[in-house]
């Protein structure tokens, strides 16, 4: 059953995904659509629990690369277009929804932190637009096949992709 659940959710994100791109009158509309369907999706809660615990076979390896080329899709048209950061990449996009969907701890009802979620969202989708900033983003960019290789938490191979981020960031700009 929890295969399936992944399953769905992984295939249920790239279609969102090729559907915001589609239907919107812009790409970075289309990806503002397609960040909001995920928090909806709670794929950013779900599929990080899950990873850890079903195996990997074709069918969900296959559904997460249709996923992952869609959001590529989307993210190089709101490039292209000039309305997405340069530096902001589909690995960026997938852990900024991961980041937002948990719940917070506390007392918070549930459909209040999932409001909260949206709020914080439109406030962080102001900072992916290209003309708000010119400076480039510290930190290493994080492609979607890094994301996918970072293990669920800390412990064997967890040093490794930590080194190889850091690796990618000597030579980018420092926040000053």
């Amino acid at each position: 059953m929890l295969r399936q659940v992944a399953l769905d959710t992984v295939r249920q994100c790239g279609t969102e995904a090729r559907a915001a791109l589609e239907e919107e009158p812009d790409a970075f509309s289309g990806l503002s659509r397609y960040m909001h369907d995920s928090i909806d999706l709670r794929i950013g809660a779900v599929m990080p629990v899950l990873a850890d615990r079903i195996p990997m076979d074709e069918e969900l390896l296959a559904a997460r690369r249709d996923s992952r080329e869609a959001v590529d899709a989307l993210v190089e048209a709101a490039h292209l277009e000039g309305s997405l950061r340069p530096d902001i990449t589909s690995g960026d996009i997938g852990l900024l929804i991961i980041r937002l969907t948990p719940p917070l701890p506390g007392a918070m009802a549930p459909e209040d932190n999932h409001r909260l979620s949206h709020r914080h969202l439109e406030l962080l989708l102001d900072g992916l637009l290209r003309f708000v900033s010119t400076e480039e983003l510290p930190g290493p960019a994080i492609s979607v096949d890094q994301l996918t290789r970072i293990p669920p938490g800390p412990g064997p191979g967890y040093a490794g992709m930590t080194a190889e981020l850091r690796s990618k960031e000597r030579g980018r700009c420092r926040p000053r």
